[in-house]
């Protein structure tokens, strides 16, 4: 079911978003702000790699730049919602903040 739901709302995205418009705000923008900015939809999308590649296969065929959808994809399956929150409760903030920034810097 979960896998059926993800592919439902990838499809949804992929027909319902602009890309000319999204392409345009990314290109216009420094190449370090489109990494954080395609870093940070990583995080906080809860797709592991199997849904995170046809996301970043859109986002090539659509002309987004390659850095931005690269950081995407590898930010995508390094930032788990779930593990942010156990990681908070286990180990406290200061752990939790460290995970965080160490997955999207690698991704920068």
């Amino acid at each position: 079911m979960l896998l059926a739901g993800l592919i439902y709302v990838i499809a949804w995205l992929r027909a319902s978003l602009n890309m000319e418009r999204v392409r345009a705000y990314l290109t216009g923008k420094r190449r370090v702000f489109g990494y954080a900015l395609g870093a940070l939809f990583g995080s906080v999308t809860p797709f592991c790699s199997c849904s995170g590649i046809p996301l970043f296969l859109g986002f090539a065929s659509a002309g987004i730049p390659f850095g931005v959808a690269m950081s995407f994809l590898i930010v995508s399956p390094l930032i788990n919602e779930s593990a942010v929150v156990l990681l908070r409760g286990l180990l406290g903030w200061k752990f939790t903040v460290i995970y965080i920034a160490t997955g999207a810097a690698a991704g920068r």
